[in-house]
């Protein structure tokens, strides 16, 4: 076949064009039980471009319109089809009020609102178009914990031009069926998705956060592929089911896995390698560590650099030169995260800036913290925050899940939170032990499958 990276592309729906004449018949998405070629893809989103057109007249190249609505088969719809008609789309997160995505569109000068859910409509703003200086064809919301989020706009180079890259690294190919669960809002998703459009690749989700579910669908559709978040690995891991040896690859983030993820990931795909790797929304994947049964965990070990990828090391913060970036960005960039490189010029991560919590002139890492806590036997996962401390300005609250608990009693229970306390107080240096410990039943995430901080912060 004829190379994709050979001919002009300017967009995802020029790339589904493409695929779609030489795998017209092969299964792009499988979303449950419902399979949909590379063909019916492209078909669906032709009539989603015809049906857009008809709720909006007068459109203008460049303009940049928000797409609500959950289901990932109507948001990659919508997404490729307004690159069809030269608009810029941005799917939003899930759980923000009309008053809310009024201000989102407000703030970014945004034409529009496309509502997915019933029979869809569209919002009109009346605001004028941004004129961009690059050749932008989507926009991304950063996550949004404080004030109103901003958008990061992309060419289709800033992704496009480094998939080759990426999938030699994560041995995305032809043949891989990828299984990926969220929303298209998580940028992690839509980049898998894109990656496996360019790769002429299958890619296998479900609507439900349900371990058995994905197992099931997993087997039955050959998965040999795995691209989801820590919590969400784990959610798969303990799902009961025999171990699955077709499994190859599985993708996630470096700095957010734990021993007992990787553990029981092992026991589940024994015959998978686990890559870890780095990355920020402004840029793209930055490092990456390969990582296989009996390797060494090392949290903190962020690996070495993609192909063209330069970590330059700032008074401890890390810079990255980069062409794969967000538009409008200073290169070298900085996301404020802290590290070192090592002597076997790995990247060694220190936590983001934001992630030091200063007591009294004692500086403490909440990621250290983290990692220390999950490394205490009977631990399944935890999550260190900072939180305001009237006297010392600030302080540690550390979020605690233990494992195996589902048939103790409640004085067990409670035995084994005091045995987990008393190792912190053991094992911690005087000044890391966290003011706050708080037990939890699970980790809560936002919809782009990332610890909810604020959610936890109520709970103090």
């Amino acid at each position: 076949m004829i190379m994709t990276e050979k001919i002009m592309i300017n967009n995802y729906y020029e790339l589904l064009k493409n695929k779609a004449e030489y795998y017209p018949q092969k299964v792009f998405l499988q979303v449950e039980e419902n399979a949909y070629t590379y063909e019916s893809v492209l078909s669906m989103v032709d009539k989603l471009a015809d049906k857009f057109l008809q709720k909006r007249e007068n459109i203008s190249q460049g303009e940049a319109v928000l797409i609500t609505g959950e289901g990932f088969l109507q948001q990659a719809g919508a997404f490729l089809a307004l690159q069809k008609l030269g608009v810029i789309p941005i799917i939003m997160h899930h759980g923000f009020s009309e008053k809310e995505i009024w201000e989102i569109i407000i703030k970014n000068s945004l034409q529009g609102w496309w509502c997915l859910d019933d029979d869809g409509h569209f919002e009109k703003s009346d605001l004028p178009v941004n004129i961009h200086q690059e050749k932008d064809i989507m926009g991304v919301l950063t996550s949004g914990s404080t004030g109103i989020p901003k958008i990061l706009y992309r060419t289709y180079f800033s992704w496009g031009g480094f998939f080759e890259e990426q999938n030699r690294v994560f041995h995305i190919d032809e043949n891989s069926v990828i299984f990926i669960h969220g929303s298209l809002s998580f940028t992690g998703n839509l980049n898998i998705l894109a990656g496996m459009l360019f790769a002429g690749g299958s890619v296998v989700t479900s609507h439900q956060l349900n371990g058995r579910k994905w197992q099931k669908l997993i087997r039955k559709y050959n998965v040999n592929c795995l691209y989801m978040v820590p919590a969400k690995l784990q959610i798969l891991a303990e799902s009961g089911k025999d171990e699955y040896n077709e499994m190859k690859h599985i993708i996630t983030g470096s700095q957010l896995v734990s021993e007992v993820c990787r553990n029981g990931l092992y026991k589940a795909f024994p015959n998978a390698e686990l890559i870890l790797y780095y990355g920020a929304s402004e840029l793209n994947y930055i490092t990456y560590r390969i990582l296989r049964k009996n390797s060494e965990l090392e949290l903190e070990n962020l690996g070495k650099p993609f192909r063209g990828i330069e970590i330059i090391i700032r008074d401890d913060v890390i810079y990255v030169d980069t062409p794969y970036h967000v538009s409008g960005v200073e290169i070298p960039f900085t996301c404020e995260d802290t590290g070192y490189i090592n002597e076997n010029d790995d990247l060694i991560f220190l936590g983001r800036k934001t992630q030091w919590i200063n007591k009294g002139g004692y500086k403490v890492s909440c990621l250290k913290l983290e990692n220390k806590i999950k490394a205490l036997p009977d631990v399944a996962n935890a999550v260190v925050l900072s939180c305001e401390d009237k006297l010392r300005g600030q302080e540690a609250a550390a979020f605690i899940v233990l494992s195996n608990t589902d048939n103790l009693t409640r004085e067990e229970f409670e035995e084994k939170k005091h045995n987990c306390r008393q190792l912190i107080r053991q094992n911690f240096d005087t000044k890391e032990i966290p003011k706050i410990i708080k037990f939890i039943s699970e980790i809560p995430l936002n919809d782009r499958g990332k610890t909810d901080k604020e959610a936890l912060l109520c709970i103090i």
